[in-house]
């Protein structure tokens, strides 16, 4: 705790203190991380309102942005490559980017977690809180400029993933694969800024396009004098993310090779795009596990969710709402508003009633999936109804009014409707039991939506 404390300030500041300030320090250094951690994911959660309002977005956008200026400039800073008194807020950078990180994370939790239910998507959004959790409270795996690109891939896909349809008005699979491509373009922007300056990078693309010349002149025979000594700096350009082998004797043998093969002054040149592709590979890797978790309806489907599910025995439309009509519950259930525990007296029709967010200008097709439990096979049995499809209008902040009716094959027994999109994509699950044994005529309840 001493170390992490003293990295943030200097020993000019950190030595005069008494020790009892020290103390004091520390601890408030200790509770700060749990304290900030709640108290902003809680902000997050009562501010971030409609995942399609242009502020939250810009918002949201503005912090990937400067996260990758926060990476770019801390990566240089821990490499020496910026102005000398840029170097002392080292520091700064660092904790630019936990905050930057922290700030994204906690948004998508809350953003997936409207879209997400009590199945698959889970893990999906386990990720999320994971990745949240880590970054406050396991910085020490976020320290390699690596594990840190992965991880600022994740967030602008996550980010592309719910912004594209917000933006568009797309939704289906390629959503997926608009939102990958955009993330792997602006990790390859901050992973090139990382390495080179604007200002070197038109020299090594000249340095490189000679060189392959150069080879290509060796390599055919045509070039009589291919062992002559090619001109070359004496030192690598600290610019072309080379450095020099700390042992000189060693930095000579390696210096008289590439004067002298010009294949090995290519290898040379090319040292950095070798470690481009294994960060590219490794890029792709993870693309490659969020499109198996997407196939898999692991993944919400962002940015459309179900505000709420009910059970009901009758849905009529009204213009805008809805009114909805239940059996009333027994006395001692004062808080059902609907019939999740549904009584069968004979001729019933059940309603689930599901009204649907969609942002402005998103229209999606979604169904409801009937299933009803198999104690035999120990497995919910589709009963063939999947409910005509509605197209939702986006836009309402309660939602686009949604149902389905069922009368034919009724059994006793836990039962569940899904709703689901077009691709088959789950957006909410509810669960209900039938329960026979009704007498006479239930006593009905009507109340308007919303």
């Amino acid at each position: 705790m001493l170390d992490t404390l003293r990295a943030t300030v200097t020993d000019r500041v950190w030595e005069p203190l008494p020790a009892p300030m020290k103390s004091g320090l520390l601890v408030s250094y200790a509770a700060m991380g749990p304290v900030l951690f709640v108290g902003g994911f809680a902000w997050d959660a009562l501010t971030l309102s409609r995942i399609d309002a242009l502020f939250d977005n810009l918002f949201l956008g503005a912090y990937l942005v400067l996260l990758a200026v926060a990476l770019v400039l801390h990566q240089r800073a821990r490499d020496r490559r910026l102005p000398r008194f840029m170097l002392p807020a080292g520091w700064v950078f660092r904790l630019a980017v936990h905050f930057f990180f922290g700030g994204l994370l906690s948004a998508y939790v809350v953003y997936y977690l409207r879209s997400a239910t009590f199945g698959r998507t889970l893990l999906f959004l386990g990720l999320l809180a994971g990745l949240l959790f880590a970054n406050e409270f396991l910085q020490r795996f976020f320290r390699g400029a690596g594990i840190r690109l992965l991880l600022y891939l994740f967030c602008a896909f996550s980010f592309l993933l719910f912004w594209i349809p917000v933006a568009t008005g797309l939704i289906g699979r390629g959503v997926w694969a608009l939102a990958a491509i955009g993330a792997f373009v602006l990790t390859a922007l901050v992973r090139l800024a990382m390495d080179v300056s604007p200002g070197s990078l038109p020299g090594m693309v000249r340095r490189l396009a000679t060189d392959v010349a150069r080879v290509a002149t060796h390599l055919s025979g045509r070039n009589a004098a291919s062992n002559a000594e090619p001109e070359v700096d004496p030192e690598p350009d600290p610019d072309d993310g080379l450095s020099a082998t700390p042992d000189p004797a060693a930095a000579r043998i390696a210096l008289d090779r590439i004067r002298r093969d010009p294949i090995a002054r290519l290898r040379w040149q090319l040292a950095p795009a070798l470690a481009w592709a294994s960060s590219g590979f490794s890029w792709l890797a993870l693309l490659l596990v969020l499109f198996l978790l997407d196939l898999g309806g692991m993944i919400p489907p962002v940015p459309i969710s179900v505000l709420t599910m009910g059970v009901y025995r009758d849905v009529q439309h009204t213009g805008d709402g809805a009114e909805l009509t239940y059996a009333q519950p027994p006395w001692w259930r004062f808080w059902d508003t609907d019939n999740s525990r549904f009584v069968l007296y004979g001729d019933d029709r059940v309603c689930v009633f599901a009204p649907v967010y969609a942002p402005r200008g998103i229209h999606p097709r979604l169904y409801h999936r009937w299933e009803r439990w198999n104690a035999e096979a120990g497995a919910w049995e589709w009963t063939g109804d999947r409910g005509t499809w509605v197209r939702a209008r986006g836009g309402r902040d309660d939602g686009s009014p949604h149902h389905t009716c069922k009368r034919n094959g009724l059994q006793p027994g836990p039962w569940r409707v899904t709703v689901e999109t077009e691709d088959g994509r789950v957006v909410a699950t509810h669960r209900l039991t039938m329960v026979a044994g009704g007498q006479g005529e239930p006593t009905l309840v009507t109340r308007p939506w919303p």
